[in-house]
C-alpha cells in the first residue's frame, strides 16, 4: 500500500491513469481466467 501510495504522490500524471489501465487489464484476465477454472470444474 505504501509503495502505491508513494507512487502516486511522487509520480506522473500520466501514471494514475495508467495504473488504472492495468488494473483493468489485470481484472479482466483474472475475470477470463476464474471462468474458464470454473467451466472445466464443471465437466
Amino acid at each position: 500500500m505504501s509503495y502505491v501510495s508513494e507512487n502516486f504522490s511522487s509520480g506522473r500524471s500520466e501514471s494514475p491513469i495508467a495504473a488504472a489501465k492495468i488494473n483493468f487489464i489485470l481484472t479482466v484476465q483474472w475475470g477470463e481466467m476464474v471462468a474458464i477454472t470454473f467451466a472445466e470444474g464443471a465437466r
